[in-house]
């Protein structure tokens, strides 16, 4: 036997070892982009099939009430299972839904103990820290508890220290509310009493115009022009653009900052995301694309766009996603379509207004 074969074994040396893991290094950094993008897509897909299960629980709710669901009453009101459904329904389009979307139990809490606060209240409570995940984009965050600066003072006043401590359950969708004068509920609505039983109506019922876009027509300033918004009972023949052309369920922009809900810091208090999925008519869970008589630099906060650290006080009322290049939507026949953020304003406008005679072919 040749006993020299074993002296010419060697391992490798320092630098052979080091030049090995820097090319290994520099595959992972550039397989790493490849394997982030194909998430990024799956999740993306994932969001869009979210986006057509609300889309089709709102149709299932017009098929069986004759309308979409209503925007319900304003941020102050919380679902309510003894109040029905339609411009009765304190609650948003999310809780009108909830039967449709296989919710059944959640939306039934606290049913028949309406009149009882001290029974409705840990039912109600438990409604809003229920987070449903269809609800929750995954390119965004989980479904699961979100505190906030709760603003509410109303109906469900004790869920305040609830929002700021344990947190609520949040929408990252909104419904089409289209185009309008007024942006919040509160100008929007009024209070009164039947019975003792507080009711709510529109200040000023949406009659289409006789002429399109008029800064001079009072009634379609006033008027929220998309399908669902305050008190709103929109039947099928009411959308005459047509419902393939028309902006139904989207994604909604959120302030990067807002991600984590806000508790008590109010630099990270991103107004439309405050509340509970479960509120009334609110920027949680609604969203305009245009405003009338606004300046060109105003009217550029109600363009899509991706989230965004931008403070505080940014445009929550337009959509927008977590996604590079634009946001899911689906249009009011359950179709779901990707829009771009570079979408041209007067289109945007036109997709979201159910009747303003200018219906934008989809692809």
């Amino acid at each position: 036997m040749d006993r020299r074969r074993g002296n010419d074994l060697r391992g490798f040396t320092l630098v052979e070892l080091l030049v090995v893991i820097a090319i290994i290094g520099i595959l992972v950094a550039l397989l790493l982009p490849a394997v982030q993008s194909a998430r990024e897509a799956a999740r993306r897909i994932q969001c869009s099939n979210q986006v057509k299960q609300l889309a089709l629980g709102c149709l299932l709710h017009m098929d069986t009430h004759g309308a979409l669901p209503s925007g319900g009453w304003d941020y102050d009101w919380t679902g309510d299972p003894d109040r029905g459904y339609g411009e009765s329904q304190p609650g948003g389009w999310p809780y009108s839904i909830l039967a449709y979307i296989e919710q059944q139990s959640l939306r039934d809490l606290g049913k028949g103990l309406t009149g009882n606060s001290g029974q409705w209240q840990p039912m109600s409570i438990q409604l809003h820290q229920t987070p449903v995940g269809t609800f929750n984009c995954p390119s965004r965050r989980t479904p699961r508890l979100y505190t906030s600066l709760w603003l509410s003072v109303r109906q469900q006043n004790w869920l305040a220290s609830i929002s700021q401590t344990q947190g609520v359950a949040k929408s990252d969708y909104a419904a089409n509310a289209g185009t309008s004068r007024y942006t919040d509920g509160q100008t929007y609505t009024s209070y009164t009493s039947s019975g003792g039983e507080p009711t709510i109506r529109p200040t000023t019922r949406c009659t289409p115009p006789t002429s399109p876009r008029d800064g001079n027509a009072s009634d379609y300033l006033n008027c929220q022009r998309g399908v669902i918004h305050i008190a709103s009972e929109i039947k099928p023949a009411q959308i005459t653009d047509g419902t393939s052309n028309t902006y139904l369920i989207g994604e909604k922009f959120l302030d990067l900052n807002a991600y984590e809900g806000s508790g008590t810091d109010t630099a990270q208090l991103d107004f439309g995301d405050n509340q509970s999925l479960y509120v009334g008519f609110d920027w949680d869970t609604i969203r305009v694309a245009y405003r009338e008589n606004v300046s060109a630099a105003a009217a550029a906060n109600y363009q899509p766009t991706q989230d965004a650290a931008i403070g505080r006080h940014s445009p929550q009322y337009r959509f927008g996603s977590a996604h590079p290049g634009g946001f899911n939507v689906s249009m009011c026949d359950g179709s779901v379509q990707t829009i771009a953020y570079d979408v041209e304003p007067v289109i945007h406008a036109n997709l979201a207004e159910r009747f303003d005679g200018n219906p934008v072919e989809m692809p």
